[in-house]
């Protein structure tokens, strides 16, 4: 079943379960799903002096979306401080 949904964001780094990034020298990346057929098309997306930039297009084949887990999960310290938000929609994996 394909969880993520078109305007989700989904991070690519090396992120603990507690979602603070670990590994400095390779810095995470966001990305904003722009596509779900045939195969998962996300964009990457930047910030520059505040502002949303957009970066380049890769397409991954669905079997990338079983390295993607969400970013709190129910019980992670986040969540418990924000419980009201709606984490689902955020994915992180280090692919």
């Amino acid at each position: 079943m394909k969880k993520q949904q078109l305007g989700d964001k989904i991070v690519r780094g090396k992120i603990n379960d507690a979602g603070f990034l670990v590994d400095k020298k390779q810095p995470a990346k966001d990305y904003r799903v722009i596509g779900l057929n045939p195969n998962l098309k996300l964009q990457e997306v930047f910030y520059v002096n505040g502002y949303q930039e957009l970066g380049e297009i890769e397409e991954f084949d669905w079997e990338m979306t079983k390295l993607l887990r969400p970013m709190f999960p129910p019980g992670s310290f986040v969540n418990s401080l924000f419980p009201d938000n709606d984490w689902s929609h955020i994915w992180v994996g280090n692919f």
